[in-house]
Order: structure tokens, then C-alpha cells, then sequence
């Protein structure tokens, strides 16, 4: 997984996804803001941090392919007890 931020016990860290918003930028780019969550306080309150991101319209092609196909393979996978995708 590359060089991935983990913590002191050696998992990676993750913050949850709450949000997101796209538009074209300039007629020629595609913005990405992403809301998240750094931790349950945050994600209780409502308050999430953002991050804004712009790509070309072929890297935002290209990230919609990713997570379409890690989202297809992981919705193929059987669901852990209790869980449902």
C-alpha cells in the first residue's frame, strides 16, 4: 500500500467520508471537496473538516474507475456477520 500514514501500532489511519461536492474549475479541470471526519467527536457534531482537490477531467475519470471497481469487488465479497454492504 505504498507509504501510507499509520499510527504508533502500525494501522493505517482512516477518517470516514460524510460528504462530498463536485464542479468544473476554469472550463478545463474538475474540483473534488471531500468532507470527513478526524474522529467521533467531530463526526457527532456534524462538523467536518474539508479538503478540496482539483484534476483534469481524465484523473477524475480515471479516480471514478478506481473506486468503481475496488467499490464492485468488495460488494462481491461475502458480508460479515451482522453487516450488510
Amino acid at each position: 500500500m505504498g507509504d501510507w500514514q499509520i499510527d504508533s501500532e502500525g494501522n493505517v489511519i482512516l477518517y470516514p467520508v460524510v460528504g462530498w461536492q463536485t464542479a468544473p474549475a476554469a472550463e478545463s479541470a474538475c474540483v473534488l471537496r471531500t468532507m470527513f471526519a478526524r474522529d467521533d467527536a467531530q463526526l457527532r457534531s456534524g462538523t467536518p473538516d474539508a479538503i478540496q482537490f482539483v484534476m483534469t477531467p481524465a484523473q477524475a475519470l480515471r479516480l471514478a474507475e478506481d473506486l468503481m471497481t475496488v467499490a464492485n469487488h468488495i460488494m462481491k465479497l461475502p458480508s460479515p456477520k451482522g453487516l450488510s454492504n
